[in-house]
């Protein structure tokens, strides 16, 4: 997990593959989530089920003090 100037999100960086490239996805089971940075200054729940194949759910949470107003 990281941030500081980052938007929020959540991806799979190494199922890429490069133009031209062929063959299995680099790690299937890595999962980066980038939190809200500045000035996004909120959280990011994260429930860990092992019994679901995905592992890990990811559930934004705005806080609302830091919400920009009327943008």
């Amino acid at each position: 997990m990281n941030g500081d100037s980052h938007y929020f999100r959540i991806e799979k960086p190494f199922m890429r593959r490069m133009k031209g490239e062929a063959g299995d996805p680099l790690i299937e089971n890595f999962t980066r989530v980038e939190t809200f940075g500045d000035p996004f200054n909120h959280w990011v729940e994260v429930t860990v089920d092992a019994s679901d194949p995905n592992v890990f759910a990811f559930r934004q949470r705005m806080v609302p003090a830091n919400l920009l107003k009327g943008k």
